[in-house]
């Protein structure tokens, strides 16, 4: 029996206060002598105890298995919303980004292989901080390291098709899901018409939420294929916060299981907490 399971994270925006931060992360002083670690932010000391227990829970899931791992996008903050940086120097923000992918590298038995999606513009225009934080793992970790824009990879029969930017999840809660799942029927149809099998999984990110969605195709044969969307590894800054209107905040990761090239199942792990200011008067 083969057996592979599939990492997926997703906007972890390091380099911003809010973004994912390793403790353990050193930066060179502005003097040129000397380092520093960055100071945690409440959120961020959150987020890394969570990431913290979903890497444990990957390292129990894989087991012996081997592991790829996939970042979808926005993995640095960039510097065009520069409101809430952590430093100013881009060489920094390359640095905290490779740094959080240690525990996984250290604690997950068998990653084999680590795709990297570019992201939007206005968090890395040219693909310039992704080529160089995805060569910067590359050369310490000594796997098969690539970055991309948007891939369809294949395992057997199974084949997972992975870009940055996703569907609305919903303007409202009563329609949370339709343009989810339009997109997915668009997506399979595409592929239909143009002669190819749909991929089995679609992943994306960019929306700051989690949706999953399935739908099934009726014919000669039946079709089925499940969109996620990935939940970040960040919080809510002014800027998502004031374009967002967010009440919860979801932070997590999603795994899938790949046995015999066929999907025998995935696991989400995600957090939801509600990001408003509660007060008694």
């Amino acid at each position: 029996m083969s057996r592979t399971v599939i990492v997926g994270l997703a906007d972890l925006h390091c380099g911003h206060s809010l973004g994912l931060l390793s403790p353990d992360t050193e930066l060179k002083n502005e003097t040129g002598i000397g380092y520093y670690k960055p100071q945690s932010t409440d959120m961020q000391k959150y987020l890394w105890g969570i990431f913290l227990e979903d890497v444990e829970s990957i390292r129990e899931m894989a087991g012996k298995s081997p592991v790829v791992l996939v970042l979808l996008g926005d993995w640095m903050q960039g510097e065009k919303h520069p409101e809430q940086l952590m430093t100013q120097r881009l060489s920094d923000q390359i640095k905290i980004a490779a740094e959080v992918i240690n525990p996984i590298m250290r604690r997950v038995g068998k990653v084999e292989r680590i795709r990297a999606v570019m992201s939007t513009p206005a968090h890395d225009p040219l693909g310039a901080l992704t080529l160089a934080a995805t060569e910067l793992l590359r050369k310490e970790h000594k796997i098969d390291t690539e970055a991309t824009i948007r891939t369809v990879a294949k395992i057997g029969k199974f084949s997972l098709d992975f870009s940055h930017k996703g569907p609305h999840p919903g303007g409202r809660a009563w329609l949370d899901g339709n343009i989810v799942r339009y997109k997915l029927t668009d997506m399979m149809l595409k592929d239909l018409l143009h002669g190819k099998e749909p991929p089995r999984v679609y992943w994306r990110a960019h929306r700051h939420e989690y949706r999953h969605e399935r739908k099934e195709l009726y014919g000669i044969p039946d079709r089925v294929s499940d969109l996620f969307i990935l939940p970040p590894y960040c919080g809510m800054g002014y800027w998502a916060a004031q374009n967002l209107d967010p009440e919860y905040l979801t932070n997590g990761m999603v795994a899938l299981e790949v046995i015999d090239g066929e999907l025998a199942g995935h696991k989400t792990f995600k957090r939801t907490i509600d990001v408003r200011l509660e007060e008694t008067w």
